[in-house]
């Protein structure tokens, strides 16, 4: 990969927020005189280890350790073809608006390689997971690719605790996590790292689960002996044993996170219902050879369901949500309803609203 950046990443301490600066080799240094901080190895700087966060870390590097990846080849028309495997990644890649010359941000993004369609719409990406396992994994993925030939200097890849962004303040334009904040045990830290990071005008967008009732009387009922041998089977994160026992988000939790950091608006988009509940227990049961038969058939009925009452919409488990960070020339906060969508996906935050 080039070492040649577009626009060069300005680094901070990880918990003091303190300016660091790159030393000759690559090393990022603190204070005067210089003091070594953090090593560059292959390019990847492991920022999480200045954090302490060691309990999912360990799990996750020794989930990489035991069964490493595989690393298939992957082209820009695979990776667009990704993005339209389920109505989910649909809205969430729709949500990301247009990333021509943006600097994203990936948090917790594991060994995933659909990001890298963002780099053939125009961004400038920052892979960042807890695991440096995965990381490096990530990276020889890319580096494997013909991705690498166009795309290489506009992307860099770091282990980040993204309750501690070593990102300077106003430095990116977009935030995004597939999966990754029903992980965090400080929703109030993560978003004030996200204000601190966002420039004016940004957003971010998250995949995660909405709250569903029926999901998780399941969860505690019928499917609990099947959840509990998973477990012991392929062993669970913290983060995610209290993911699971506390359920997903609701629209007012995720309203209060957005008062509480000063966010302009809320993005809030339900959907799949059963085609959630036939992937994730057949995957389970390990059923995988059914799904060719059974996905279309759920993805048919929740589709039916949607048009005719709007059923995913109000009970669909999975969610593309996110905010707006204030541009600075707003005035004081409300809430309103966006008159632009006929369901009130969007919950926007103005100076003429009221509070409901």
């Amino acid at each position: 990969m080039s070492p040649e950046r577009l626009t060069p990443t300005i680094f901070v301490h990880p918990t003091t927020k303190e300016a660091l600066f790159r030393a000759a080799g690559g090393a990022l240094v603190l204070g005067t005189p210089p003091r070594p901080i953090c090593d560059s190895k292959q390019e990847v700087y492991d920022f999480a280890a200045l954090t302490g966060n060691n309990g999912d870390r360990l799990h996750y590097d020794d989930v990489y350790a035991r069964k490493p990846p595989r690393n298939p080849p992957v082209s820009e028309g695979d990776l667009a073809r990704q993005w339209q495997a389920s109505p989910d990644l649909q809205q969430l890649l729709a949500s990301l608006g247009d990333l021509e010359g943006r600097t994203v941000l990936l948090l917790g993004n594991g060994v995933s390689p659909r990001e890298f369609h963002f780099l053939s719409r125009g961004a400038r990406c920052i892979y960042t997971d807890l695991s440096l396992a995965a990381l490096h994994a990530a990276r020889n993925v890319f580096l494997t690719s013909d991705l690498a030939r166009r795309f290489g200097n506009r992307i860099e890849f770091h282990a980040v605790d993204a309750l501690h962004l070593p990102f300077a303040d106003a430095s990116v334009d977009l935030v995004y996590g597939r999966a990754l904040v029903h992980h965090l045990n400080n929703l109030g830290l993560f978003f004030s790292e996200v204000a601190r990071v966002l420039k004016p005008g940004g957003r971010c967008r998250f995949l995660d689960d909405a709250y569903c009732p029926a999901w998780q009387l399941l969860k505690r009922t019928i499917l609990r002996p099947l959840q509990q041998h998973t477990h012991r089977r392929h062993g669970i994160s913290p983060a995610d044993l209290r993911a699971t026992q506390k359920g997903g988000f609701t629209r007012p939790e995720i309203e209060q996170l957005a008062r509480d950091h000063g966010f302009r608006e809320v993005l809030f988009e339900r959907s799949l219902f059963f085609e959630y509940f036939c992937t994730r227990g057949t995957l389970k049961l390990g059923g995988q050879f059914l799904l060719p038969v059974l996905l279309p058939l759920c993805r048919g009925v929740d589709a039916v369901l949607e048009r005719y009452c709007g059923f995913t919409h109000r009970h669909g488990v999975r969610l593309v949500w996110g905010f707006r960070k204030e541009t600075g020339r707003e005035g004081p906060m409300g809430v309103e309803r966006d008159r632009t969508t006929d369901r009130g996906n969007h919950v926007h935050f103005s100076d003429n609203a009221g509070s409901g």
